[in-house]
């Protein structure tokens, strides 16, 4: 699913956001963009510059696309309801590599329990849901901290689905394996 011709509108004829602005029905552009202290502006990158509007617009399709059927799967994030068991700890990026944070594609979950095995299972079932570009399972500090990365793009999809280690790509053993696929649990 693209934006709507009437969202597409309605984000190119703006000026401002504020962060209550709604990106999709549940979701505001403060929840992928106040918490991490990130200042929507125009933004170079390696394959372009992107305006405020295109970065609003990714992100609108994100929490469409994606964000959207989490909520349905799992309900309302701690950032909507505080009784949620997620959170949504990175969004927009304000740095000028490649990653697709920066473009406004890409957020980071966590569940509230940050059980390896919890966050595995429901990387395996959003992996089977969503039009998704990228479905990283991601471990770090010896898998003390987990968190599942979830990418969109309106450009198409790489479908990648994969674990990382460190913010590296990892095979089934857990060594360094660039191109590597499917999501693996470690640490449990």
């Amino acid at each position: 699913t693209q934006l709507s011709a009437e969202k597409l509108t309605e984000i190119n004829n703006m000026t401002d956001f504020p962060t209550s602005y709604k990106l999709s029905d549940n979701f505001t552009l403060g929840m992928l963009t106040s918490a991490q202290g990130k200042v929507l502006k125009n933004t170079t990158l390696p394959d372009g510059v992107y305006s405020k509007q295109q970065l609003v617009a990714n992100l609108s399709a994100l929490c469409i696309n994606i964000l959207e059927k989490v909520y349905a799967e799992i309900g309302p994030s701690r950032q909507q309801d505080p009784n949620g068991i997620w959170n949504i700890n990175s969004g927009l990026r304000n740095e000028t590599g490649g990653s697709f944070h920066n473009k406004g594609e890409a957020c980071d979950i966590q569940l509230s329990s940050r059980d390896i095995t919890e966050h595995y299972e429901l990387a395996v079932k959003l992996e089977k849901i969503l039009p998704y570009n990228q479905v990283i399972l991601e471990y770090r500090n010896k898998g003390n901290s987990v968190w599942i990365h979830l990418s969109y793009s309106m450009k198409g999809s790489m479908k990648l689905c994969t674990t990382y280690i460190d913010d590296k790509n990892v095979n089934s053993s857990g060594k360094p394996a660039s191109g590597s696929n499917g999501l693996l649990t470690f640490y449990v």
